[in-house]
């Protein structure tokens, strides 16, 4: 029995909230309004319809070759290219060595290229309650915490 007052209480307050909020009132007839002529179709008025516009084609206007911004991401991604086949530790790897070394759960990595043309991989954990960033040297298999 005091479940049953529970629930009916419980029932009470969710359909008083509903109601209070707007969620069960009428907000439409079912009538719909009549359309304006500006509304109506063409054909209903008598004139031929307007020829649609073409789709607009997707978006593959590129950035002048003299760009700046493009040519310093086509150089890195260059370089990028020319430095992955000569690691010797895999992104997954890293990924493994600095979570037994820092004894954490890794949430996040990414392979960086330095400005001195090296890679280092960055790796983030939660270890216990906080969240730390490691690198790891893919030579050395070296795990180092960051500054931040």
């Amino acid at each position: 029995m005091n479940s049953l007052v529970k629930w009916c209480v419980a029932l009470a307050a969710i359909g008083s909230i509903a109601f209070f909020s707007g969620a069960w009132t009428a907000q439409d007839s079912g009538k719909k309004p009549a359309p304006t002529p500006a509304q109506t179709p063409a054909k209903q008025q008598g004139k031929p319809p307007a020829p649609t516009p073409p789709a607009p084609a997707p978006s593959t206007q590129q950035k002048p070759p003299g760009d700046p911004v493009a040519k310093a991401k086509a150089e890195r991604l260059d370089a990028l290219k020319a430095v992955l086949p000569t690691l010797k530790l895999s992104l997954s790897e890293a990924i493994a060595t600095a979570e037994k070394e820092m004894k954490g759960t890794a949430h996040g990595a990414d392979i960086q290229l330095l400005k001195d043309g090296k890679i280092q991989f960055e790796v983030r954990l939660l270890v216990g309650d906080r969240f730390e960033k490691v690198y790891v040297d893919h030579e050395t298999k070296k795990v180092t915490l960051s500054q931040d």
